[in-house]
């Protein structure tokens, strides 16, 4: 394991209706605990949902369609940065972006390229319905994107995507 930064203290920031954490006073360790379960299996592998919006109704998540009634507010490029920066601290090496739909939010290119840039990441995914793939695909990858998996869990997926 390389060498990482811990934290020794933080400061809880309330910041309009959220919560951000300032960390202050960070060590560099070599062993810290990694994500770890009771049978001794590690955890290198963080499944990020950036969005609960999509623009399919798949059995799989949103059999009903997407209820777009009421407020949405979503994790900010910094909370994201923040949270997988703690993930890898812990062992993480492998961040996969989901959603609903990744590919809707318009600063998804900053946040693969937030991920990538963490130390200790070392490889940024995507799931995605493929709705977008050809338009963002070449800019996915200029940003880091290492993998992306197509999932269409529907027959009017498949055909929306191929159509």
């Amino acid at each position: 394991m390389n060498n990482l930064t811990a934290v020794t203290s933080a400061t809880l920031i309330p910041i309009k209706n959220k919560n951000v954490i300032q960390y202050q006073d960070k060590i560099d360790i070599q062993n810290i605990p990694i994500l770890e379960d009771n049978f001794g299996r590690k955890f290198e592998y963080l499944r990020l949902s950036i969005t609960d919006s999509c623009n399919f109704r798949c059995n799989y998540c949103l059999p009903d369609g997407m209820d777009c009634n009421g407020e949405r507010e979503f994790l900010s490029i910094d909370e994201i940065k923040t949270l997988v920066t703690s993930f890898a601290r812990l062992g993480v090496k492998k961040v996969r972006i989901t959603g609903g739909e990744p590919g809707l939010r318009k600063d998804l290119v900053d946040i693969i390229r937030t991920c990538k840039q963490i130390d200790g990441i070392e490889k940024v995914a995507l799931t995605t319905n493929g709705f977008n793939l050809s338009r963002n695909a070449e800019s996915w990858a200029i940003a880091g994107l290492d993998a992306i998996n197509v999932s269409m869990d529907t027959p009017l997926c498949v055909s929306v995507v191929v159509a």
